[in-house]
């Protein structure tokens, strides 16, 4: 099997599965919005917020150590699975002593039993079999799909009856646990790795790993600084209110354009040594993201108000511009993950961390400076904030991983860009014209989706005559879309 067709049927089955699971997932966000109320999403998310923080510390970088090697061995496999389990102990046990503390601090004693449960997600997680790692690794992706189906479901039932018997916020914390229980079980039965204590190839990661947990720390605060100054500043409502329009603006970037990118590092890592591979690698990864990200961050901006009619009712459109400015990221993050491939896959994960450190300082000063201002404001600012520094992220990597050949990258996007500025203002114009206004809220969201999908149609086939069809980048995005002969 050819590695084009390979990375394409292991994208599909990531896809498949991330669209599977928050598919579910929204369903049960869905139900659970209409039993319970805001006050118990800001709850829950104040100590989401708080786990969050402490587990960034547990992130050792192991399973990226693993895929992005170019050989591996047993020693390297359970040295990496030892140091993930070491450091997730040493933090279980610190988040135990931090539950008090923490409660004390938001001053609500709910908070310390919460975060007291949520430390079994990273227990559970740490002895988890590394031979995800190596299904990923491998692009042999089927067994991996069924286990997380499986734990999905399972992980959803639970919740949502424990919601609809109890009507409490525990359903959610409940649910995670039966998941990431089954998880970890699972992924003994899909595969016939088992992996044992090993200390010997731990000094190799570490030095991968040591601007690892830094890194990851700049993007948790980056990530997360804005709930912090909202968990603080504003009502547990307009707290709760923010938290779900930033759960439902972030799903694209979760469920189609992560799985679309993930086997692709492998690729990238393999083919870092050949400069005409590694140049034409990372056009075509970004073109093939770029035509998938901006298309779904214009359509979300354009059909804020409208998209949170039909999937969580009137009561959560008060902030619906949180949602349309917090779709804007969709853009930043793919450009962002697209550089961070490139810099992991020549190991120098030093220049990630110095970026997430300028970006994390920026984004909160934006936010500290708008505290006074209302909520939508200050997310704008923290929105234009993080595309600024995105953009100069993926410029300077581009002409440090590409050098001489980064004009050659930009003058093949270059098209593409200027179809996609094309393509918002064409539908913000044609949904000026109230077409649909009169119809119910469901068929309303529908046509306009067609109507911009003709319109994105239109374009993307407009640019590949006209440009694409002449480049090795736009010939294989139209091989890309036989999918059939593909998977055949």
């Amino acid at each position: 099997m050819s590695r084009s067709k390979k990375s394409v049927i292991s994208a599909f089955y990531l896809i498949l599965d991330s669209v599977f699971q928050k598919l579910i997932g929204l369903v049960s966000t869905l139900i659970l919005a209409r039993i319970l109320v805001p006050d118990d999403f800001g709850i829950i998310a104040i100590a989401a917020l708080a786990y969050g923080f402490i587990e960034v510390f547990s992130q050792t970088g192991s399973n990226q150590y693993v895929i992005s090697r170019q050989t591996i061995d047993d020693e390297l496999v359970n040295s990496a699975w030892t140091l993930d389990v070491m450091v997730k102990l040493v933090v279980f046990v610190l988040m135990q002593m931090a539950a008090l503390p923490v409660s004390e601090y938001y001053d609500n004693p709910e908070i310390e039993a919460l975060f007291r449960a949520y430390p079994v997600l990273l227990l559970l997680g740490a002895f988890t079999s590394p031979s995800i790692w190596l299904l990923i690794r491998d692009q042999n992706l089927k067994r991996y799909f069924t286990m997380q189906v499986v734990a999905k479901i399972f992980s959803v039932i639970v919740t949502v009856s424990i919601a609809l018997i109890y009507r409490s916020y525990w359903a959610l914390i409940i649910g995670q646990i039966v998941s990431t229980t089954l998880k970890m079980g699972l992924s003994y039965m899909i595969h016939p790795y088992r992996p044992r204590l090993c200390f010997r190839g731990m000094k190799a990661q570490l030095s991968f790993s040591a601007y690892m947990i830094p890194q990851e720390l700049f993007g948790y605060i980056k990530a997360n600084i804005d709930s912090f100054f909202i968990s603080r500043n504003y009502s547990e409502n307009a707290f709760g209110n923010f938290h779900i329009m930033k759960y439902i603006s972030f799903l694209p970037s979760m469920n189609i354009i992560g799985p679309i990118t993930q086997p692709l590092l492998t690729e990238v890592a393999k083919d870092h040594q050949d400069e005409t591979q590694r140049v034409y690698n990372y056009s075509i990864t970004f073109l093939i993201v770029l035509l998938i990200a901006t298309p779904i961050a214009l359509f979300c901006i354009l059909n804020s108000q409208l998209m949170l009619l039909v999937l969580l009712g009137e009561q959560w459109l008060t902030y619906h511009a949180i949602f349309a400015s917090l779709s804007v990221l969709i853009i930043t993050l793919f450009m962002v993950n697209h550089a961070k491939r490139a810099l992991i896959a020549s190991s120098k994960t030093n220049l990630i961390f110095v970026y997430e450190g300028i970006t994390a300082s920026l984004v909160a000063g934006s936010i500290f400076l708008n505290l006074d201002n209302d909520l939508v404001t200050l997310i704008q600012w923290r929105t234009l904030t993080e595309v600024i520094t995105a953009a100069m992220f993926l410029f300077f990597t581009t002409l440090f991983y590409l050098g001489a050949d980064s004009g050659y990258f930009w003058r093949k996007q270059s098209f593409a860009l200027l179809g996609m500025m094309l393509l918002g203002l064409s539908t913000w114009k044609i949904k000026q014209l109230h077409w649909f206004d009169t119809l119910p809220n469901v068929l309303h969201l529908a046509m306009e989706g067609v109507v911009f999908g003709l319109c994105y149609l239109i374009i993307i086939t407009v640019l590949y005559y006209i440009y694409y069809y002449k480049t090795d980048e736009g010939q294989h995005i139209f091989r890309l879309l036989n999918i059939r002969k593909l998977l055949a």
